[in-house]
């Protein structure tokens, strides 16, 4: 063949690579150490078949044809793929329609989301679809349709319309009631144009799109892009319900998780981090709910424990028995597939060799990951924080305070580890200049305040004014003050003192915790105040009513 020739077939070399080998993970040759070639096909059978698609001469296996041979085989091989039935073979097709539709060898001009809803009950559709693509681009090839007139596939309506059919059978209705009643509220509260306010982005088309989806109850036929828009959107709209409704938080945490119940089926293994993100705030801020509705016993936990809402029979229960729901639900998130193995690692020696060698390797780590380990830790401080609810509200006996103190200082270690361990990669790698990471010294504080917090239900009043005093100071060096002054008010100064405390006595109790936060405090780059300076400023913000 003519280097025109090789060029003319580089679309449907192409094509043969996405599918046989980077979906199905044939080998190209014998002695490649990855993929497969038993399965599939005979022996580095798909190698030849490039090289006599690009038109390379391989004298040495004693061919020169023009078109590869026995395309049959290729449709074997993808309908033994589609047969193996496995969760890991419907992320390898989700993966390849995402990057055929990337490389824009296949287009969806009805725009709906296919992609989300390749499941076990869908992929036999997929199959088909599949395999119309091939052929779709294995007959251009044998009729010797050049590059520039190769036709990209597009998917038929009667395809997606059957996929989402299909999927929709197995799922429960995507309904957010709650959202829907208070549509009028949402509306005129939207229309309040505040500069200052935070829900001013919220476009109108977005609220649009919103109102319409719930209204239709048309979730299910958004497109990938609508789908985030409409997420992001409730996302926004929730976070404006709660501050404006505080009282129906509970509920509206709520609605938010049964929503991502009924739309996924997977144990959220394959969900978004940021949906993650916003799963693990809904089911802290159930857990931490007070409220008589919060108590009426409306939720349970799958057999995936994934916590949902129940209609209609259910009775009050505990506040520990919630607690123990919700902090069930928070560690059943660890086994999403981008926390699965962090997760283990740190639970086995609460350090992740990848990241620590890229740092002595100086090799970039990637913000999604960075995003990963950040979520990672949110989880972490919510679990050990629902354990402090026991230890807050002294419901406990002795055994059972000993055991959630040791629940707390196991979570808080593997958060704190997390954190500062952003704080390292963020200022290695973007400096300490960039927002990236002085947003890990504010999620680093977050740490701290929590672990401050701690101290206080567990007594420890030296250990929690020194806490307190450090963050002061940080939040004081950033022009924080709103966030410094609340550090003051948390600073239980006058109870140490009321049981005999003063500066001796706090230097000698907090010797250990200022030791063992040294190395992590200088990331404040602060100079800490001694405790009669800490309570002088103390005092005088009592002095002024400001704490």
């Amino acid at each position: 063949m003519s280097d025109k020739n090789q060029i003319e077939n580089a679309h449907f070399k192409r094509i043969v690579e996405i599918i046989f080998k980077e979906t199905l993970g044939i080998r190209l040759e014998h002695n490649e150490r990855t993929g497969e070639y038993t399965d599939y096909f005979p022996t580095n059978q798909l190698g030849r078949d490039i090289d006599i698609i690009t038109g390379k001469k391989k004298r040495k296996y004693g061919i020169n044809k023009e078109k590869i041979d026995k395309p049959e085989r290729y449709t074997g091989a993808l309908n033994e793929f589609f047969s193996k039935g496995e969760d890991k073979y419907f992320s390898k097709t989700k993966n390849l329609i995402e990057k055929l539709q990337k490389e824009e060898y296949i287009y969806n001009p009805n725009g709906t989301d296919i992609v989300s809803k390749c499941d076990s009950n869908t992929i036999s559709i997929f199959n088909k679809l599949i395999l119309d693509i091939w052929n779709h681009y294995c007959n251009q090839y044998f009729l010797g349709v050049k590059d520039s007139k190769i036709k990209a596939y597009k998917i038929q309506k009667e395809t997606v319309d059957s996929i989402v059919e299909k999927f929709i059978e197995f799922r429960l209705p995507a309904i957010l009631d709650f959202y829907r009643d208070r549509l009028p509220d949402i509306e005129k509260s939207l229309q309040v144009k505040d500069p200052n306010d935070m829900y001013g982005d919220i476009k109108t088309e977005y609220m649009w799109l919103f109102k319409n989806v719930i209204e239709k109850e048309s979730f299910y036929s958004l497109s990938e892009d609508e789908t985030r828009v409409f997420i992001n959107t409730l996302y926004a709209i929730s976070d404006m319900l709660d501050k404006i409704h505080h009282e129906d938080s509970y509920q509206i945490n709520l609605e938010i998780l049964d929503f991502f119940n009924r739309i996924h089926a997977d144990n959220f293994e394959n969900i978004s981090i940021d949906d993650i993100r916003k799963i693990q705030g809904c089911i802290y801020a159930i857990a931490i709910e007070t409220t008589d509705k919060s108590k009426q016993g409306n939720i349970k936990l799958t057999d995936n424990n994934n916590l949902i809402r129940i209609e209609s029979g259910f009775k009050p229960i505990s506040y520990k028995k919630k607690v123990e729901i919700c902090v069930l639900a928070l560690k059943n998130l660890l086994n999403n597939k981008n926390l699965k193995a962090l997760n283990d690692k740190i639970r086995d020696e609460v350090y992740i060799s990848l990241f620590e060698n890229r740092i002595k390797k100086n090799r970039t780590v990637k913000i999604s990951e960075i995003k990963d380990l950040e979520v990672l830790s949110l989880i972490y401080s919510n679990i050990a924080a629902c354990g402090l609810q026991y230890i807050k509200y002294k419901s406990l006996n002795d055994t059972e305070y000993k055991k959630y103190i040791e629940i707390c200082e196991e979570y808080y270690i593997y958060s704190r580890y997390i954190r500062y361990l952003i704080v390292r990669i963020t200022k290695k790698f973007y400096g300490t200049d960039s927002d990236k990471y002085k947003d890990a010294l504010l999620l680093l504080a977050k740490y701290y305040h929590a672990l401050a917090t701690r101290y206080f239900y567990e007594k420890k009043y030296s250990d929690c004014i020194a806490i307190r005093s450090v963050l002061y100071t940080f939040y004081h060096s950033i022009g924080l003050e709103n966030k410094a002054i609340k550090q003051l008010g948390f600073s239980p100064i006058d109870l140490f003192e009321k049981e005999g405390g003063n500066e001796k006595l706090f230097k000698e109790m907090t010797k250990g915790t200022f030791e063992e936060g040294k190395k992590i405090f200088k990331s404040f780059s602060i100079n800490i105040p001694t405790y009669e300076d800490y309570k002088e400023i103390y005092e005088k913000y009592k002095r002024e009513g400001k704490i």
